[in-house]
């Protein structure tokens, strides 16, 4: 059986890489989100079944606790083994909170759950929605934090300085690719010359 979820994923790789219309695919997107979206959350919405989360909301706010946790943890072992000439500054100590805010696939497997494993699933399709709930609203206030305390929100960098930076770390942390991409740009001009 086709799986929904994933064949949207591979259609829009196969649009935006292999057609060639990522643009206009893009631009069909944003006209139909707000529709899409508003259907998504309400239908959503309309699954969470209040009694059961009731019972079983210390256990939807455990969820939420644990991920924070395992957030965090996560961070803190991939900052202590990263090189120290890595592309990203990952030493800093609220950068993770900025990976809090989820939705999307985690509300579409709670909904595979719920209907592929009816009725004993109820409670716990609830407590999942209820945690991705909750981090829909920690997650943004928390991401704005971390932009803030790191000296990132409101800072624009001109065009040619960021590519300028970017083209510097991107040296530094992998020469190969910048070797490589120097050889596709004269092959590029090579070919375009004897055009």
């Amino acid at each position: 059986r086709l799986e929904p979820m994933l064949s949207c994923i591979l259609a829009g790789f196969v649009l935006c890489n292999w057609c060639g219309v990522r643009r206009a695919f893009g631009d069909v997107l944003r006209r139909a989100m707000p529709a899409t979206l508003t259907f998504f959350f309400f239908t959503t919405g309309m699954s969470i079944n209040l009694h059961a989360l009731a019972h079983s909301w210390p256990a939807a706010c455990g969820l939420f606790a644990a991920r924070l946790l395992s957030i965090r943890a996560g961070y803190a072992l991939g900052a202590h083994l990263a090189p120290a000439s890595s592309y990203f500054d990952v030493k800093a100590s609220t950068a993770w909170l900025a990976l809090i805010t989820q939705a999307g696939v985690g509300l579409g497997l709670a909904e595979e759950i719920g209907e592929r494993f009816a009725p004993w699933a109820e409670g716990l399709r609830t407590n999942i929605v209820a945690t991705i709930v909750l981090n829909q609203i920690l997650g943004p206030p928390l991401l704005r934090h971390a932009l803030r305390t790191s000296g990132e929100a409101g800072r624009l960098i001109p065009r040619d300085r960021l590519v300028e930076q970017l083209t510097r770390r991107l040296m530094v942390s992998n020469p190969k690719a910048v070797a490589a991409i120097a050889a596709a740009g004269r092959v590029a001009s090579g070919l375009s010359t004897r055009q």
